[in-house]
């Protein structure tokens, strides 16, 4: 059986959780936030996660999942803490604030 993290994930008052495998990237985290949050945009929100000793860790690459997993199986741990933090309103939102161009294109629909 494979082995995966729960994430528990805060944005605003909600908090969801969903299991997180060796096999998820950032995208496919990035989607479900997009898809369980209401008013959630791809590009314009930040993740910080919380494992002991670290409070406040970004999220922000393939490489920082990779690392979070591996802190997270070297320690004994089965959930972890994200909180998700806006980086502007909806009302300010555009698609050249966003600096990550694979998820403007998956905004987009073109990945």
């Amino acid at each position: 059986m494979e082995v995966c993290v729960i994430a528990k994930c805060t944005y605003k008052s909600e908090t969801i959780m969903f299991s997180v495998s060796s096999e998820s990237s950032m995208v496919d985290i990035l989607k479900t936030l997009c898809l369980r949050f209401r008013g959630l945009r791809l590009g314009c929100f930040t993740l910080r996660y919380s494992v002991p000793s670290y409070p406040s860790c970004f999220l922000e690459t393939d490489s920082d999942l990779d690392l979070m997993r591996t802190f997270l199986l070297i320690s004994n741990e089965k959930t972890v803490d994200i909180l998700v933090k806006d980086l502007c309103g909806i009302s300010e939102y555009s698609g050249d604030f966003c600096v990550n161009k694979e998820l403007i294109a998956c905004e987009k629909g073109e990945s």
